[in-house]
């Protein structure tokens, strides 16, 4: 019954989770956006693709735009989509180090 208003407790407990969560996802949209609009290089580095650097960001953009949207309408789904966008990192970094030729 988490997260149903006749759940007493918990529900308050499910609405201060949920805030948490809409305003660590702001957070995340916020850095990105601020990050391409002040300082591109920063997210670029010297030897990576500005394109492929965009499309990443506009990726994750659109990752946290779905985990807004789960964790009001779709709670269910929000681990998934999470850790979907833990992984979708991961990967940035992954490639950003193979192309500037750094481990990781």
């Amino acid at each position: 019954m988490l997260g149903y208003p006749q759940s007493g407790e918990s529900w308050d407990a499910f609405c201060e989770k949920q805030r948490g969560v809409l305003v660590t996802a702001d957070k995340i949209e916020r850095e990105l956006k601020n990050a391409v609009r002040y300082n591109p290089s920063a997210l670029v580095g010297v030897d990576y693709p500005l394109e492929e650097t965009l499309d990443m960001v506009t990726a994750l953009l659109g990752e946290v735009e779905e985990i807004k949207h789960c964790c009001v309408f779709a709670v269910q789904v929000m681990p998934s989509k999470v850790r979907a966008f833990t992984k979708l990192i991961g990967q940035y970094l992954e490639t950003r180090g193979k192309i500037q030729g750094k481990p990781l």
